[in-house]
């Protein structure tokens, strides 16, 4: 009696679990690169340490270097900039005369991330963070 009452409840609860999930299933992001052909410049920011890029050999490997994976995520970004983390480096992509996009690539408790402000927030790998760290020195 009290087996088949076991049964039962778990019967209900995971009936709920995938009724809820497929009725309100969790938004999905990707990054939103502007064109590669209409980037003129890229502005790379760490701290006090400014950077323009403006050779296009350059603007293509950084481009490149971030677009390398298909960036998709559940995490939504809340806020104009991130928060908490140990080291930041702001990019923005630049058209003629305005920003295209702005993007943000970070170290936070030891993981690397990349944070598209009212996107996503996505992992990424070490190097990619590297690659982009690379671009300041």
């Amino acid at each position: 009696m009290i087996l088949a009452l076991i049964v039962v409840i778990a019967l209900i609860v995971i009936l709920s679990y995938v009724y809820i999930t497929k009725r309100f299933p969790k938004e999905t992001f990707e990054l939103n690169l502007p064109e590669k052909e209409k980037i003129v410049s890229i502005k790379l920011e760490e701290g006090i340490s400014v950077k323009i890029v403006s050779d296009s050999t350059k603007i293509n490997d950084i481009y490149d270097t971030i677009a390398s994976a298909n960036y998709k995520t559940n995490n939504k970004s809340k806020t104009e900039m991130p928060k908490g983390y140990n080291t930041l480096i702001k990019l923005s992509f630049n058209y003629e005369d305005e920003v295209a996009t702005t993007i943000y690539v970070y170290t936070k408790n030891s993981k690397y991330y990349l944070e598209q402000s009212t996107n996503g927030i996505y992992d990424i790998d070490s190097n990619v963070f590297e690659a982009i760290e690379n671009y300041l020195i």
